[in-house]
């Protein structure tokens, strides 16, 4: 009974302090979003809100699932050129015309769709939570969705209008099921989680096509699992089931992306290709296009890096961060010296699937930052999909030091030292949500 209640204790002292890192971060993130007083100073949040107001609910219904006729599909509204996903607006347009926020309708659309985007930042919060737990302790999980509260980057695009934070929730969130994928030996329904994480992973594509730089991910979480079990039987039921699920949910949430209504036929729209191939065009020095043309004396890796440092995170916790992946780094290194000169090729196999799940959380941070880092153009919010991830090694790494230090250091200079380190942490956040209050 004693112990009973101690386990009761301690679940409603995480849940409390889970809720207050909601509630901080709620304010943070939607806090004055008519910040700009009706201004649309954004393009990117100014176009969605155009494209949005103008696209309109289909009648008869089954038209939307029929690109060349759905007045969903903004190329049928008059956007020649659309490389977004049109998830995010159908749900903002759907629930603008429920919440009024200004009688204005263009207004309206984009107070919604920022207000959505706070909602999916919170959203990834609590699933950062959940994988710090599930991957390592629930202090860590309780660390890390502190830490990304009081990210600047997430802050400041919970105040606009974009398809980011629906792609970084649906992302982090397929992260979340692949985590119960290659645990899935544990569980009786063992080919549920690649259900699921098709959906998740289909909803982000469907909030924009680049969450296809992720799909490395989940490849590896599959092989890691038959590597373990070498139950071929279920990696191909599981892939069929990942397949289809992302597939279906593809075409559902954005059918305009195929060329016709027809579900058996998996080609893509001509013009959706061309309009990402255009894309691609601008992503180079040459190409002069206007937008990217602050790009071309930006030197690669160092201008991201300096910009996610001091600007993404900010300074204390882009230090901290820095040294967490960094130290990261160093552990597999060690780690995998040791299996490859034990067990040659088959190291992979006697990773324990912690081990792994770490691993794969440091190698989807370089992969993508290594990526879009050499790239021409080099967006911040190109990076935002690995933040999650950077603030979960980096409250990993936090809570070593704590505990390392908690036994080492005497009581009062510890308490100092980690009310110092939380009060450096809190700077930037304070300093960038005060431009709200002007």
């Amino acid at each position: 009974m004693q112990n009973y209640l101690k386990f009761k204790n301690k679940r409603l002292s995480v849940t409390f302090v889970l809720l207050a890192i909601l509630l901080i971060a709620a304010f943070f993130r939607i806090f004055d979003l008519n910040w700009d007083q009706n201004q649309h100073l954004h393009p990117d949040e100014r176009f969605l809100t155009m494209v949005t107001q103008d696209i309109k609910f289909p009648e008869p219904l089954i038209t939307y699932f029929i690109p060349h006729l759905s007045s969903l599909n903004p190329y049928n509204a008059g956007y020649n050129f659309f490389v977004y996903g049109t998830f995010p607006l159908n749900l903002v347009k759907l629930v603008s015309q429920i919440i009024i926020f200004d009688q204005f309708s263009y207004n309206n659309i984009t107070l919604v769709g920022r207000l959505f985007s706070g909602l999916f930042d919170l959203g990834i919060l609590v699933l950062i939570y959940l994988i710090g737990k599930k991957g390592f302790n629930f202090q860590t999980g309780l660390l890390a969705s502190f830490l990304y509260l009081i990210s600047v980057l997430p802050i400041q695009l919970s105040h606009f209008f974009t398809v980011d934070s629906f792609l970084v929730f649906f992302l982090t969130l397929s992260f979340y099921f692949l985590l119960y994928l290659t645990d899935s030996q544990k569980h009786k329904h063992k080919s549920i989680p690649a259900f699921f994480l098709g959906i998740s992973f289909g909803l982000a594509l469907a909030c924009k096509v680049s969450a296809l730089y992720f799909l490395p991910i989940i490849i590896l979480g599959f092989l890691y699992y038959l590597i373990k079990t070498k139950n071929l039987k279920f990696l191909l039921l599981s892939t069929c089931y990942f397949l289809l699920a992302t597939y279906l949910t593809f075409r559902f949430a954005d059918p305009r992306v195929f060329v016709n209504s027809n579900i058996f036929d998996p080609q893509l729209n001509p013009q959706f290709v061309a309009n990402l191939k255009q894309l691609k065009s601008f992503d180079d020095p040459n190409s002069l296009f206007p937008p990217a043309i602050q790009w071309i004396k930006t030197k690669p890796i160092i201008f991201p890096l300096k910009n996610i440092i001091l600007w993404g995170l900010g300074l204390p916790l882009g230090v901290l961060t820095v040294t967490a992946v960094l130290y990261t780094f160093y552990y597999f290194a060690k780690i995998f010296a040791v299996l490859l000169k034990k067990y040659k090729f088959k190291f992979i196999k006697h990773l324990t699937i912690k081990q792994f799940n770490y691993f794969l959380i440091l190698l989807w941070i370089l992969l993508l930052f290594f990526y879009q880092g050499t790239q021409f153009v080099k967006t911040m919010r190109y990076f935002y999909p690995i933040y999650p991830f950077l603030t979960i090694l980096a409250a990993n790494f936090l809570y070593q030091c704590i505990d390392t230090l908690k036994n080492s250091l005497n009581h009062k200079i510890f308490s100092l030292l980690l009310v110092t380190c939380y009060l450096l942490l809190l700077i930037y956040p304070l300093s960038f949500i005060s431009i709200y209050t002007k």
